[in-house]
C-alpha cells in the first residue's frame, strides 16, 4: 500500500510541476491532494515521527515566509511544502529543495542562453526571458529535486 501511495505522490507532484512551470501557481485542490497522500503515507510508515513533522513545518517557516512576505514565494508553495512535511524526513526535505533549485537554475540558464544565441529578434527574447525567469517555480523544483534525492538514496543504499 506504501508504494501505491508513494507512486501516487510522485505522480501528483508531477502534476504541480507542470502546471506551477506553465501558468507560476499551484491549485489548491493539488496541494490537498498532496496533503491527504503525504498524511496516508506518515500513517503507513513507521519510521515517520511527529518531530520530523515539526522540524519541517518549521523549516517551511524559517525558508518561506521572508520571500512570501516579500512577495517572491506564493502561497501555493508553502501550502506544497507544509503538506509535504507530513511524510519526508527533514535530510530528505531539504535534499529536495536544494537539488531541485540548483537544477532548476541550471536548465534555466541553459534555456535563457540559448534564447539568446538563437537567431530571434531581441525584444522577443526579452519577452521570453522576463516571462520565463518571472518567478521561481517552486513546485517544479520540488519535483526535479525529490526525483533526484530519490534516485540518490537508492544509489546509496546499494
Amino acid at each position: 500500500m506504501a508504494v501505491v501511495a508513494e507512486i501516487s505522490l510522485y505522480s501528483l507532484l508531477l502534476l504541480v510541476a507542470i502546471s506551477d512551470f506553465r501558468e507560476r501557481r499551484i491549485s489548491n485542490q493539488l496541494n490537498l491532494l498532496i496533503a491527504v497522500n503525504a498524511a496516508l503515507l506518515h500513517l503507513l510508515d513507521d519510521g515517520s515521527s511527529t518531530v520530523f513533522i515539526a522540524v519541517n513545518l518549521v523549516l517551511t517557516a524559517i525558508l518561506f515566509l521572508p520571500g512570501y512576505f516579500t512577495g517572491n514565494v506564493g502561497a501555493g508553495d508553502i501550502k506544497l511544502f507544509c503538506g509535504l512535511s507530513l511524510c519526508w524526513s527533514p535530510t530528505f526535505f531539504l535534499w529536495t529543495l536544494g537539488s531541485g533549485i540548483t537544477l532548476l537554475l541550471l536548465f534555466l540558464g541553459m534555456l535563457s542562453l540559448k534564447k539568446r544565441v538563437s537567431r530571434h529578434s531581441c525584444s522577443k527574447v526579452e519577452k521570453t526571458n522576463t516571462k520565463l525567469l518571472s518567478r521561481m517555480p517552486l513546485g517544479t523544483a520540488v519535483f526535479v529535486g525529490a526525483i533526484f534525492t530519490q534516485w540518490l538514496t537508492l544509489l546509496t543504499s546499494y
